[in-house]
C-alpha cells in the first residue's frame, strides 16, 4: 500500500511545522506550502494526496479561493479537505465540500482525528458519500466493514463523544492510535 500524503497550506510557519510533525508521527507524509499559488501548481498536478489541509486566511489568496479551484479540478473533487477557518466563514466553506473546519489555535489538537476520519471514510469509499449524510456520519465509526476498511489502511479507530469542536462528525470522535511501545 502507497503511503499516505497530506498536503498542509498555511500562512504562518509555526502552525506548519506544528502540522507536520503531528502528521508525521502517525506515520503520514506530509508537504507543507505557505504560498497557495505554489501549493495550487503542485495540487494541479497529478501527485497523489489523500487528505488537504488549508487555512482560511492565505498570502496573495484566500483559503477560500483555494477550495473553490481545488474543487474545479477533476481529480481533486473526491480529495478530503480539512479547513482551517473562522466560524464566520464555516457555512462557506462547508458549500465548497470541505469535510471539517477547525478553529486555530485551539483545534489543532483534533487535526490528527479529523485527518483519520477523513482516510477511513476514503478507504470506504463513502468520501462525498459521508460529507453529505449525517446519518452515514454517525454510525460510519461503528460499522463492521468501515472499521476492517480502516484496519486494512493502517488506522486504528475508537468512538468517542466528541467535544468543543466544529468538524462535521458531531457524534462521533475517530481518532488514529499509534500502538503503544514499551521499553526494557
Amino acid at each position: 500500500m502507497d503511503s499516505i500524503t497530506i498536503l498542509c497550506i498555511d500562512e504562518y510557519e509555526l502552525m506548519l511545522l506544528t502540522m507536520q510533525h503531528m502528521l508525521e508521527y502517525e506515520g503520514w507524509r506530509v508537504e507543507a506550502f505557505r504560498d497557495a499559488a505554489q501549493a495550487l501548481k503542485k495540487l494541479e498536478s497529478d501527485s497523489r494526496y489523500d487528505v488537504i489541509i488549508v487555512s482560511e486566511k492565505l498570502p496573495g489568496m484566500s483559503g477560500l479561493e483555494v477550495l473553490r479551484r481545488v474543487r474545479e479540478l477533476n481529480h481533486r473533487r473526491q480529495t478530503p479537505i480539512v479547513m482551517f477557518a473562522s466560524l464566520a466563514s464555516e457555512a462557506q466553506a462547508r458549500l465548497l465540500g470541505v469535510e471539517a473546519v477547525l478553529q486555530k489555535p485551539h483545534d489543532i489538537r483534533h487535526l490528527t482525528e479529523v485527518v483519520a476520519r477523513c482516510l477511513c471514510e476514503t478507504t470506504t469509499g463513502n468520501s462525498g458519500e459521508a460529507a453529505a449524510s449525517p446519518a452515514h456520519q454517525e454510525t460510519s465509526a461503528t460499522d463492521p466493514q468501515s472499521t476492517r476498511s480502516c484496519a486494512a489502511a493502517g488506522i486504528k479507530i475508537i468512538s468517542a463523544p466528541l467535544k468543543n469542536t466544529t468538524s462535521s462528525c458531531k457524534k462521533t470522535q475517530l481518532r488514529a492510535v499509534r500502538p503503544q511501545l514499551r521499553l526494557l
